[in-house]
């Protein structure tokens, strides 16, 4: 069983009184923290790391990360920041964040609406 914090829970509950709170961290690390809307997290290892891909449409940008053995797909708005600290390699976590906090928030900070953590298999389409 997955314990998440209580500000996490917070956030993702709509209870925390900060709307503009960032939905990532950063700082020296060997993983990264990938928490999901429902509150599930999984961490991955930096070690494990094969390549992010991202791309950008008008009504959001998605990101790739590769790992040996997973994918993550992100999908938000403005996460050039977020796709920096992961090519830099210093992203500690990252949490979705309720869509419907969407029209509140500061328009230039970055918002995750979702995270898909999958098994990689031999299927994978960019």
């Amino acid at each position: 069983m997955t314990r998440v914090s209580k500000d996490i829970r917070d956030v993702l509950d709509g209870t925390n009184k900060d709307e503009n709170e960032e939905c990532y961290s950063t700082g020296e690390t060997n993983t990264i923290n990938f928490i999901k809307a429902d509150g599930s997290q999984q961490v991955f290892p930096y070690s494990q790391l094969i390549t992010v891909w991202t791309e950008h449409t008008e009504e959001e940008n998605v990101i790739k990360v590769f790992f040996a053995t997973h994918l993550v797909t992100i999908k938000g708005l403005n996460l050039n920041v977020i796709y920096e600290a992961l090519t830099s390699q210093n992203l500690l976590s990252m949490m979705a964040q309720d869509e419907r906090y969407l029209k509140a928030r500061d328009q230039k900070k970055a918002f995750v609406k979702g995270i898909e953590i999958k098994w990689k298999n031999k299927e994978i389409e960019l």
